[in-house]
C-alpha cells in the first residue's frame, strides 16, 4: 500500500500497488500548484518503505516558436528539457527535446511533401502539462528544378546590320541584347562561354532581357543560360546561341 500525504503530514490518499508494481492516485480535487506530495510503501507485514516527495507542477508551459525554415531541418525555442510536438498542418509529424537552453531541432524522417504548408509545435513538460500552440510558419516546399530557359532573341543594334541574329550569325555588335523565357519568378543566369556573366530576374510574364555592358572579343561566342526558382532548385541549361563579333572593316 502507498501512502500519500500533503503539508504538515496530512493524508492525502492511498493506492495499491499492481502486480507489476505499478500503483496510480488521481486526488480530488486537485492539488495546487507548488504542493508537495510524499510518498511511502508499506507492505503486509507492516514495514515501511523510505519515502519520496515531489512537488506538483500544474503550470503549463509558455507556447514554444517555431523559426523560419526550409522545410528540411525545422528549429525555434521551448521550456527547457520540454518535449516539443512538430505539426504541419495540425498533424504531427514527430517529437524532439528541447535542451537545457530551451533550444530544439527537429529533421522530419520523411521529407514534407510538395506544397503550401504551415508548421506550428506545442511543448509538453515533465509533468505532462502541454502549452498552448506555437506561431505558425507558412512556407512552400518546391523541390522540382524549372524547366531549362530559352534564348528567344538576340538582337543587334549597331548598323548597318539591325533586329534579331540568327544562330552562327556575324554581328558588329559588341554589346547585343538578348531576350528569352523562363520560369516566372525565377532567375536567370547568362553564360557566356561557360562562365557566368550576369543574373537577372525573370517577370511575371516569364521573359527576361539582358543586354551585355562589356564589349565582346572579335570571334566566336555561345551564349547559354540556367534558371533557378525562388526555393533555390537550378534546372538544365538552355541551347547555346553562337554568333561571330566581326568589327574588321573590310578591304577597299
Amino acid at each position: 500500500t502507498v501512502i500519500l500525504t500533503g503539508p504538515g503530514g496530512v493524508r492525502i490518499g492511498t493506492a495499491t500497488a499492481d502486480g507489476n508494481g505499478v500503483w496510480t492516485f488521481t486526488p480530488s480535487p486537485p492539488l495546487a500548484n507548488g504542493v508537495v506530495v510524499t510518498a511511502v510503501a508499506r507492505d503486509a507485514a507492516g514495514n515501511t518503505s523510505t519515502s519520496v516527495s515531489t512537488t506538483v507542477d500544474a503550470v503549463a508551459p509558455n507556447a514554444p516558436t517555431i523559426l523560419a525554415s526550409n522545410g528540411v531541418t525545422l528549429s525555434g525555442t521551448a521550456e527547457a528539457n520540454a518535449t516539443v510536438t512538430v505539426r504541419v498542418d495540425g498533424v504531427a509529424i514527430g517529437t524532439t527535446v528541447a535542451n537545457g537552453l530551451g533550444v530544439w531541432i527537429f529533421t522530419p524522417s520523411s521529407p514534407i511533401a510538395e506544397g503550401p504548408h504551415a508548421l506550428t509545435a506545442v511543448a509538453t513538460d515533465a509533468a505532462g502539462n502541454t502549452s498552448g500552440v506555437s506561431n505558425t510558419w507558412t512556407l512552400t516546399i518546391d523541390s522540382v528544378a524549372p524547366a531549362a530557359p530559352v534564348i528567344t532573341q538576340v538582337l543587334d543594334d549597331v548598323p548597318e546590320r539591325l533586329g534579331a541574329l540568327n544562330p552562327n550569325d556575324s554581328t558588329n555588335d559588341t554589346t547585343p541584347t538578348l531576350n528569352g523565357t523562363a520560369e516566372p519568378g525565377s532567375s536567370v543566369t547568362i553564360r557566356l562561354d561557360g562562365t557566368d556573366l550576369f543574373t537577372v530576374l525573370v517577370d511575371d510574364n516569364g521573359t527576361w532581357t539582358y543586354t551585355l555592358t562589356t564589349p565582346l572579343g572579335s570571334g566566336p561566342h555561345t551564349f547559354t543560360v540556367v534558371a533557378t526558382d525562388a526555393a533555390g532548385n537550378t534546372g538544365q541549361p538552355s541551347g547555346g546561341f553562337t554568333l561571330t563579333v566581326d568589327t574588321t572593316p573590310p578591304a577597299a
